[in-house]
């Protein structure tokens, strides 16, 4: 049994943001019954492959059960209020007009339901001018001032790896939630919870916003890599290694390490609080020690002096890691239609209550009369509401 085994999700969002939040709630037990439209989530044709499936909708989606509603006819609507009645936690990102117009904001069902955990993850969050406002995640980026942070000494906006904004506020949705059904245990009350792009992309920027907040200082690291004693350098096989010698104890024994310990008794060097005026000289001076030897001998030289640092790899290298596979990370499971499958699984560790994998992502609209006979509708009703296009099946 999983932690969350028992707990109902209602999962109403599409995309990533809100998908990749529920993917952790149903891989640790959850059931969660994703609501798409007839069409399906957008997700769904994101770079879809021949056997017409996408990977990024499978990743993103499994251990999930899927009910199709075309949310336009009033039957549809009825389900929804049916199922979110019938749930623990309601995830949607949905603008809020249209959650009112469906009868499922927060206000709606708060009375009916005072144990539900609402939760909306949004663009901007539920207050200000823009709360209806249409984004995703560069456009929350921009506005949160990570596009610039990201890209400041380059002088112009830079893109972090994407979509890191939507994973960011994903789990920043999933640690709300957990929260949320702690604070039930001891009050038996649900809640409403908010969850932005907007704000999580600010909270990201913790360190950066603490130095301008305090003092008007904004951070520029002076380099588009970072600082020369926290970056990486090409290697003599034309890869490279990462070093980050955040302390200044480290410094002495790299020097040591690569013959150079006339880097560290180098004023310019040596002093930590000249690091910043001397960095290009010392980045020179490093790139040209670090070009004589291959990676892996560096990565030797580094563990056996043991200086943070270690190999860059790209994904082919990274799934053969053996540290990597240590994590036992990659799961696999049977897929109805591709057979076997590997993907990432969660990213901590249970020792009790493991994370599993029960379910591939699902088809659209392949347990919608399953779902509709756990919330009560007979198999008439079921019929009538497929014949009316209200809901359908895969």
């Amino acid at each position: 049994m999983g932690i969350l085994d028992g707990v109902r999700v209602l999962d109403m969002t599409s995309y990533i943001q809100g998908p990749a939040a529920t993917l952790e709630l149903a891989d640790m037990g959850a059931d969660v019954v994703k609501v798409e439209a007839i069409d399906g989530d957008p997700l769904r044709s994101f770079g879809k492959k021949t056997d017409g499936l996408s990977p990024s909708f499978e990743a993103l989606n499994r251990n999930k059960r899927c009910i199709a509603l075309d949310l336009k006819k009033p039957a549809a609507v009825e389900v929804v209020q049916r199922l979110a009645r019938q749930a623990d936690v309601l995830v949607v990102n949905f603008r809020q007009k249209l959650l009112v117009r469906l009868g499922i904001d927060y206000p709606s069902l708060v009375d009916s339901c005072p144990r539900l955990i609402h939760v909306t993850a949004t663009a901007y969050g539920v207050d200000g001018p823009d709360v209806d406002g249409p984004a995703f995640d560069i456009v929350a980026g921009g506005r949160s001032g990570l596009l610039i942070a990201t890209g400041r000494a380059e002088g112009e906006p830079r893109r972090p790896l994407s979509p890191s904004g939507d994973l960011i506020a994903a789990k920043d949705t999933v640690n709300a939630i957990a929260l949320a059904l702690f604070e039930r245990e001891r009050s038996g009350r649900g809640q409403r919870v908010v969850t932005s792009l907007l704000r999580s992309q600010i909270a990201f920027q913790r360190i950066g916003f603490g130095a301008y907040l305090n003092g008007g200082e904004l951070v520029n690291v002076g380099h588009r890599d970072g600082m020369a004693l926290s970056t990486w350098y090409r290697t003599r096989d034309e890869k490279w290694i990462v070093i980050s010698l955040l302390h200044p104890r480290f410094f002495p024994i790299l020097c040591e390490a690569i013959g150079r310990p006339d880097l560290a008794e180098d004023p310019r060097f040596g002093d930590p609080t000249q690091w910043a005026g001397s960095d290009q000289e010392l980045r020179d001076a490093l790139s040209q020690e670090f070009q004589k030897r291959d990676r892996d001998e560096w990565v030797k030289l580094l563990r056996e002096s043991d200086l943070p640092g270690g190999p860059v790899l790209d994904l082919p290298e990274v799934v053969e890691d053996e540290q990597v596979k240590a994590q036992d990370l990659f799961v696999q499971y049977s897929h109805p239609i591709r057979g076997q499958q590997k993907e990432i699984g969660f990213s901590a560790y249970f020792e009790r209550t493991p994370a599993t994998v029960r379910l591939a992502a699902p088809l659209l609209g392949e347990h919608t009369l399953e779902i509709l006979t756990e919330a009560g509708y007979g198999s008439a009703e079921q019929q009538e509401m497929i014949e009316q296009r209200a809901a359908s099946e895969a």
